[in-house]
């Protein structure tokens, strides 16, 4: 798929897996003053070097998506087995931890998971997974956005009015919505 003219859409979640100067580049090209940056594990992140990115190219991180830890590692909040989702929260912190260097956004959208079982049990326990990450998010002053997901990778949350209707049941102050579109 063609975008931005000359540029192709690399396969996975993001424009530039892993090659965040790349991407740093073409968005000075393109005059953005920010980039949403895929994330899988904060830990593989060195942050003096994408600090250094930030600093040279004046380009700010103005989102951590978190994709990558349900894609490649399989977290996910609606995970009936409560390993994975301690371990999905676990991770979210770090990835709180890592935006909080940034005074970034954490997007959370894939690593919502789908329905296991039942859809009342699994939103149960996406929201339990939630609201710990939204205490960790009041005490680093971070915001998480709640991405709707297009129907054909998620069950959960497809349109802006399916996410705000969620969000305004659970209403948690560091919680907000991501409108993003698909077509």
């Amino acid at each position: 798929m063609g975008l931005f003219g000359n540029l192709k859409v690399e396969r996975g979640l993001s424009l530039f897996p892993g090659d965040f100067k790349k991407a740093f580049s073409v968005a000075k090209e393109l005059k953005f003053d920010g980039i949403e940056i895929s994330v899988a594990d904060p830990e593989e992140i060195s942050l003096s070097k994408l600090k250094d990115l930030v600093d040279n190219y004046q380009i700010e991180i103005s989102a951590v998506a978190t994709g990558g830890a349900a894609v490649r590692d399989g977290l996910i909040f609606s995970s009936p087995e409560k390993s994975i989702r301690k371990a999905a929260v676990q991770r979210i912190k770090k990835h709180i931890e890592f935006a909080s260097h940034f005074k970034a956004v954490v997007v959370i959208g894939l690593i919502k998971g789908w329905v296991i079982g039942n859809y009342s049990q699994s939103e149960d326990y996406i929201t339990e997974c939630l609201k710990e990450c939204n205490e960790y998010a009041k005490e680093k002053n971070i915001d998480i956005a709640s991405e709707p997901i297009n129907r054909f990778q998620e069950d959960f949350f497809h349109s802006i009015l399916d996410c705000k209707k969620y969000l305004d049941k659970i209403q948690l102050s560091n919680v907000k919505m991501m409108v993003d579109t698909f077509m």
